[in-house]
């Protein structure tokens, strides 16, 4: 029914199309049938109009799939936009006896139809035409009330009993007025019906990224933002699905989230961000089509990960994220559902999307290499607590087997030489006697003497000895010399290899090397069993 109903108005319109290309206007206007043709045209373009309108909504109502209805609104859109000003500024207002603009300049916006009519069937891919198209019908349609109100006031002033002189000033001010109120919102409204004709769905796109670009600004951690990225574009883009690879280090993309794209070449699938693709994606900086990839990228230089996903039948669309000219992640679109396309709206708004997703991309990768960082300083905060530990435990134990016990043995000595000397004491004090504790307590001050070396070296282990004053070789040379002097050959052979020059060195930076010299030569004395040790230090 639609088909004949189609072809009977093509056929009326070639009908009456048929005497103007015979004749000329002149000829037409005195015939007797020049009223009935009139009327005829007249009545087949709103019956034109009004049946595409009545199409639409039919349309609508079945809930035809949006690549489908698409096309619908175009063509009656530009239907509306090329008859508007035949029928507001020259048939109404002859129709009603008032001033009217002529028709052969109102007929001219007649000649849009045919290049909305183009527009529709083809759908090119460059929108070079939309966006002309779409400018001139909505500054057309903001002009149309403009004139209209011309037309109302100039009939106005030719019934109203004043002087044109005086009619015609207040009559412009009042045009004036009217048409600044009113047209700001008629502009506003005039661009979200044509946003609509041209994308349907795609009308809320703006309302979906702005969303996602304030929710994208919070977002500080890998889960977090492919859950909202992911979950918000697959939704308001009507998508089949989506997967989300990020940036691991400097060196690697890994898919980390992906919804409605299941296979098991995405499970931890990784790419190189060096890779052709990547180098590809981040070059041309906006999204680039499956089929378009897999034709300028030959195969041989493809990786098996860029091959799998090159050929995954979910994936239509690739989006780079970018932050600073640099690649944080890259963002796989599956098909439209309804067998609908990308347009070139939806490939702008999704390159917003890319460079946004692309700073909370290097923001997560940023916060990753905090948190890091926080748990290596926790681990070797740690680290320092346990080695200060076990420092102090072993300081503890050296004290404890050695000087305390030498300590305890000195105050055993000095009871029995007391004992001795006791005037109460069987044994009387002779010349003998006096001897044995002359050489007890020259016993007692070597032990002494040990106790005394023993507190040293354990001092000398808390604190370098002349490190701060003298420097870190002569600090490590002292440190040699003592371990040689106390061990008396016990020790492998020590030999020291150290430059000089390095006095400059902050104190933190020198104690954290003499720990490190004296660490390894106590492992190496204890567990090496070796016959010589060389420490160099350069």
């Amino acid at each position: 029914r639609t088909r004949a109903v189609v072809m009977l108005l093509f056929g009326l319109a070639l009908a009456l199309s048929v005497p103007p290309l015979l004749r000329s206007y002149a000829y037409i206007e005195v015939q007797t049938w020049y009223p009935a043709w009139r009327n005829g045209v007249r009545f087949l373009a709103i019956v034109s109009l009004v049946l595409s309108v009545v199409w639409i909504v039919l349309s609508w109502r079945r809930g035809w799939p949006e690549v489908r209805m698409r096309p619908i609104r175009i063509v009656v859109y530009g239907d509306a936009i090329a008859l508007l000003p035949l029928a507001l500024l020259s048939l109404l207002p002859d129709t009603l006896g008032m001033a009217y603009v002529p028709y052969e300049i109102t007929l001219f916006a007649a000649l849009l139809s045919p290049v909305f009519y183009y527009y529709a069937l083809l759908m090119p891919v460059s929108d070079w035409l939309g966006l002309r198209l779409r400018a001139v019908s909505v500054h057309l349609a903001l002009g149309l009330p403009a004139v209209l109100l011309v037309l109302v006031m100039a009939s106005v002033v030719e019934r109203v009993p004043l002087s044109p002189l005086t009619a015609w000033p207040v009559a412009a001010m009042g045009l004036g007025v009217v048409f600044s109120l009113m047209a700001a919102p008629l502009h506003r409204w005039l661009m979200r019906l044509t946003d609509w004709v041209w994308f349907g769905r795609a009308t809320g796109y703006d309302l979906v990224v702005d969303k996602l670009a304030e929710s994208l600004a919070t977002t500080l951690d890998r889960a977090s933002l492919g859950r909202r990225l992911l979950s918000d574009l697959t939704e308001g883009f009507n998508l089949a699905g989506s997967a989300l690879l990020l940036r691991e280090g400097a060196f690697c993309l890994r898919v980390v989230q992906s919804v409605g794209i299941t296979s098991p070449t995405l499970d931890g699938l990784a790419l190189e961000a060096d890779s052709a693709v990547a180098r590809r994606l981040r070059s041309e900086a906006q999204p680039e089509a499956q089929d378009h990839l897999r034709g300028v990228l030959p195969a041989r230089q493809l990786s098996s990960g860029e091959g799998a996903l090159l050929t995954h039948p979910g994936v239509a669309l690739w989006i780079p994220l970018l932050s600073g000219g640099d690649l944080y992640g890259l963002l796989l679109l599956g098909p439209k559902k309804d067998g609908d396309f990308f347009t070139p709206e939806d490939l702008r708004l999704l390159t917003l999307v890319g460079y946004r997703a692309g700073t909370a991309a290097h923001n997560v990768l940023l916060m990753d290499e905090v948190k890091r960082s926080r748990e290596e300083l926790a681990k070797a905060h740690q680290e320092l607590l346990d080695a200060g530990d076990r420092e102090s435990r072993r300081l503890a134990q050296d004290l404890h087997d050695g000087a305390v016990q030498e300590l305890l043995a000195v105050t055993f000595q000095l009871a029995r030489a007391r004992r001795r000397l006791n005037p109460e004491s069987e044994d009387q004090p002779d010349e003998a006697a006096a001897r044995m504790v002359a050489d007890g307590l020259e016993e007692l001050r070597r032990q002494l003497l040990e106790v005394v070396g023993q507190l040293r070296s354990s001092i000398g282990d808390l604190r370098p000895a002349g490190l701060e004053e003298l420097g870190l070789a002569a600090a490590l040379r002292a440190y040699v010399s003592r371990l040689e002097r106390e061990h008396d050959g016990q020790l492998p052979r020590i030999e020291l290899a150290v430059s000089e020059g390095h006095n400059h060195l902050p104190n933190r930076v020198s104690l954290c090397l003499f720990r490190v010299a004296q660490e390894a030569l106590r492992n190496a004395s204890r567990h090496s069993e070796a016959s010589r040790v060389q420490v160099t230090l350069e």
